[in-house]
Order: C-alpha cells, then structure tokens, then sequence
C-alpha cells in the first residue's frame, strides 16, 4: 500500500505530464492552422499571379499593334501597374500579398524584357526599312551615268553616311557588310547602266572594267575597295547581261526588220506567184521587182537572182500547155529538190520547158535554202572571229573586226562569182575561209591582247616590277612567275589584278 505522500506526489506528476501533454497537441492544432492558411494563400496568391500573367500578355499582343514604338511601351507598362494593384487589393491577407508580390516580380520582369524586345526588334526592323530604301535611292542617282560626277558622289556620300550612322541600330558588322555590298552594287550597277546606254559596246566596257581601266571615275574609285574575285564576279555577270541586252537588240530588230519588210514580202511572193504568160501580170511583177531592187530587199545574191531568172522566162505564144516530158521533167526536178540536189544549172536547163508557176515555185525554195546557206557561213565567221555587232567604230581595227569584215568579202566575191554554186557548196566554202585565216588570226589576237597587259604592267608600281619580267619582250609564263614572286612581298591589289589578268590570257590560249 503507497504511502499518501507518494499517491499525492504521483497524481501530481500524472496531472502534470496530462497539461504537457494537451499543451502539445495544442500547439500541434495550433501549427496545422497556420499551415493550413498558409497553402491557401499561397494558392490564392498563384492564381492571382497566373490570372495576372494571361491578362498581361493580352495587352501585351494589344500594345504590340500600336506602330509607334514608344506608346505602344507606355500602354504595355500602364497595363502591368494596374493590373498589378487590381490583383493585390483582391487579396484579403498580407501573406497572399506578399506571395503574389514575389510572384508577379518575377512575371513583371520577364514579360517587360520580352516586351521590349519584340519593340527593339521592331523598331530595329523597321529602321532597316527606312534604311533599305535610302540605299537604294542613292545607289539609282550614284549609277545614274546620265548625271554629273558631282551629284552622283553627293549620293552615294550621303547613302555611305547613312549606314555608318546606324551602328547603334544595326550593329558595327552589319554596317561592314552592308558597306561591303553597297560598293559592289555601285559598281555593278554603274557597269549595267554604261553597257544599257544606246550604242554602247558593251565588251570594250566591262573589258576596261576588268583591267581596271574603266572610263568611269566612280568606277575607278569604288573598284579600289574590291578583291580581284568579286572583280571578277561583277564583270562575269555584267557580259552575260550584255549577251541578253545583244540578243534583245537582235531580236528587236529582227521584228522591226520583219515587220518592215511584210509590204516588200508580199511583193516578191506576187512575183513568183505571178502567170508570166500574161502580159499585165508580167508588166506589174517587172515593176514590183524595181521597187524591190530600189528598197535593197535582196540582202543575199541567190534572191535577187531567183527574181530575176524567173523574170527571163519568154512568153511562148500564149499560156504553158503541160505535156508528158514537161510532166516528167518536173517530177525530176521536184524530186531533186526534195533530195537537196537541185541546182540552179539543173532550173535554167528547163527554163521554157516546164510550167513558170512550178519553175517560180522551185525557184522559191532553192532561193530560201542557198540564202539560209550564205547565213550559215556569215555565223560561221562572227563566231571563229568574236565578231560582235555591237561594237562602235573604235574597234573596227580589232583583229577580230578586221578578221571578219576580210572573210566576209572574200565569201561575197565568191558567191557573186559562183551564183549557181549549191548550198552545201556555199557552206563548204564559208569553211575553208575560216581555216585558211585562223592561224593567222590566232596570232594577230594575242599580240593584240598582249597590248592590255603590256600597259597594265606599265601601272604597276615600280618596287614590284623589279620582280617581273617585261610582258613586251618575255613569255607569258615568264611574266606570270615574276608575279607570284612579287606577290610573297605585298598582296597589293594591283599585282592581283594583274596575275588575274595574266591567267586570263593563259586560258584564252589553251583554248585556242
């Protein structure tokens, strides 16, 4: 039995560890509610911030449709500050506020940078426009070759000007690049503009530009800041410009002569077509053939002939009666002609034997053959000797005009000479023309060319000729190693220009 001493001392420990004990799940009650508030307004807070955060990229995409820039950032920021303050009052506790503060901050930053990021790209964009079109603008009055020298350096000053002001904008490599392409689109387009000029000889032109001898100081100028490569580039793409330019001059003078020669044409079909047989048809188509004659519409001799063959025929007494031998007689010949064997021996051998309308009519078509030949043979002779019809003047002492106009009389003696020669025969002879003069040619051209690089060494400057032997008295390999070896001293461009110059020749003698 305990003493009661001890039962009072126990029941007051007992008493004692039941008070720490409801204290403690007191506190534990105490613990989770202010945990339980916590996630709610945490929660409250996150939805405020996600709330928030869709309603300010909707007047985010909003601002963005403004085209000025700055109100368009005003409106954005106005934006976040009342959203932001309408989004806080709606929370009731201070601990919501304070994590939708943290939340937001985070939010407001990033959709700010983002923001002004889409208006600096923007605005950056269209900067570039504006600068886009002041390039172009002075590029077209800087290559306007119809203009002074003076107000052509005013713009391209001005368009130069212009982009180095907007490094800020854009960038210091974009302004290099930009530079870069603007140089090389002055000159190609200056090039374009010279070799578009009426009777401009395009290959004289871009030839001089190639050498660096352009006849255009801004050329000349511009082509300093350039490498031999896009030197090169620019001239390469400006002869098959002028290949198109020549064509389309061909072509349209080729409608224009046509079309200009449609009231002659019929008159020449009607003097074929003509019953000369008939006294009156006979006396309109000898008239008809005069006008032609005066007009100069036989451009070939073979037509000319062909009229004048048909127009020789002598009336027998009346209208052709066909008979068996003049039947077979036409068979044979239409056969011929169809053979590519007719000749004109074989059509005045039966001149008054066969019908004049089939007479004239073969007559037509060996005509339109042999002059097709004669044409082949002046082809023959622009390409074996580089002839180009655009070229003024100035170069009809070129070998190569000069090789061209000498084969082109000689063939045209010949074909005077030989009216009944066939077309195979024509273009046979065209032929032995072009190999009987092509060696000769051949030298005659590169002593010809050798004179552009004899005066482009004369500009080279002296400290680099010592290395290079003179074009004028060396072979050209000779000449080419001097320049590498002047090349290990300095990549000066003018010795680059030169080598390319030099490789150029190099080439145009393999292929010859």
């Amino acid at each position: 039995m305990t003493a009661p001493g001890r039962a009072f001392a126990d029941a007051g420990a007992q008493m004692s560890q039941s008070g720490k004990q409801l204290q403690q799940i007191g506190e534990k009650v105490a613990e989770f509610g202010i945990k339980q508030q916590r996630i709610t307004n945490e929660k409250n807070a996150a939805d405020a911030a996600d709330s928030f955060e869709l309603d300010i990229e909707e007047r985010r995409e909003k601002a963005l449709k403004f085209s000025d820039t700055e109100k368009a950032e005003k409106y954005f920021l106005k934006g976040i500050k009342l959203k932001e303050e309408a989004y806080r009052k709606g929370l009731k506790r201070m601990q919501a506020k304070g994590f939708f503060t943290d939340k937001v901050n985070e939010i407001r930053t990033r959709a700010i940078l983002n923001f002004r990021k889409e208006i600096r790209k923007r605005a950056v964009d269209q900067y570039k426009a504006i600068l886009n079109r002041n390039e172009e603008y002075a590029l077209r009055k800087g290559a306007d070759v119809t203009t002074s020298e003076a107000l052509r350096q005013k713009a391209l000053e001005k368009g130069i000007i212009q982009i180095q002001k907007a490094a800020p904008e854009i960038g210091f490599n974009e302004v290099q690049t930009r530079l870069e392409k603007f140089t090389q689109s002055t000159v190609s387009n200056t090039l374009t503009n010279m070799i578009n000029a009426q009777n401009a000889d395009a290959i004289r032109i871009i030839g001089e530009f190639r050498s660096g001898n352009s006849s255009d100081p801004i050329i000349q100028d511009a082509q300093k800041l350039l490498t031999p490569d896009q030197i090169n580039k620019i001239a390469d793409n400006a002869l098959k410009m002028a290949n198109r330019i020549v064509k389309a001059r061909n072509d349209a003078r080729k409608a224009a002569e046509s079309q200009a020669n449609a009231a002659n044409n019929r008159l020449y079909n009607s003097i074929v077509n003509s019953d000369l047989s008939d006294p009156e048809q006979r006396k309109i188509a000898l008239d008809a053939h005069e006008k032609l004659l005066a007009a100069g519409y036989y451009v070939t001799p073979a037509r000319r002939i062909a009229v004048e063959s048909l127009l020789d025929l002598k009336e027998n007494g009346g209208a052709f009666k066909a008979t068996p031998e003049s039947e077979e007689l036409q068979a044979d010949l239409e056969e011929k002609e169809s053979l590519d064997r007719l000749t004109y021996d074989d059509l005045s051998a039966a001149r008054g034997k066969v019908d004049p309308k089939f007479y004239g009519r073969m007559l037509q078509q060996l005509e339109g053959d042999r002059s097709q030949a004669e044409k082949n043979g002046i082809d023959l002779f622009k390409d074996a000797f580089m002839y180009t019809e655009q070229a003024d003047a100035a170069l009809l002492k070129t070998p190569s005009r000069m090789a061209f106009r000498k084969a082109s009389l000689q063939f045209k003696e010949w074909v005077a000479q030989n009216r009944r020669a066939s077309p195979d025969e024509v273009r046979a002879k065209a032929r032995s023309i072009v190999k009987e003069m092509q060696d000769d040619f051949t030298i005659k051209m590169r002593k010809f060319r050798q004179q552009e690089y004899i005066v482009a060494y004369s500009k080279i400057p002296p400290a680099f000729r010592k290395f290079i032997p003179d074009p004028a008295k060396n072979p050209l390999d000779a000449v080419k190693a001097g320049v590498a070896k002047a090349l290990v001293q300095s990549n000066d461009r003018m010795l680059q220009a030169f080598q390319q110059l030099l490789n150029d020749e190099a080439e145009l003698q393999i292929l010859e």
